[in-house]
């Protein structure tokens, strides 16, 4: 994923999560060491459901939620295994 300023950028694990069972793919980069930083190329529709996540607004599947959940600590993991 080619990073431009429409580029969307969070730390927040929840935030990526809930991204992404909204249907969004998520780019990871392991930053400082043990920090992962997530990189959405959509950024504007990343920023919006961003901030109906926050306001309670947003609503996914659940299964959606626990895959995207499941799939984004195993990357993580996975990352953090080879320091």
């Amino acid at each position: 994923m080619k990073r431009t300023e429409h580029t969307f950028t969070t730390s927040d694990l929840g935030t990526c999560i809930a991204l992404q069972a909204a249907g969004l793919e998520a780019e990871f980069h392991r930053s400082n060491g043990r920090r992962v930083v997530f990189h959405f190329q959509d950024g504007d529709r990343a920023k919006a459901l961003e901030q109906m996540f926050w306001k309670e607004e947003l609503q996914v599947d659940a299964l959606s939620f626990f895959v995207a959940m499941k799939n984004t600590k195993s990357r993580i993991h996975a990352m953090l295994n080879d320091i």
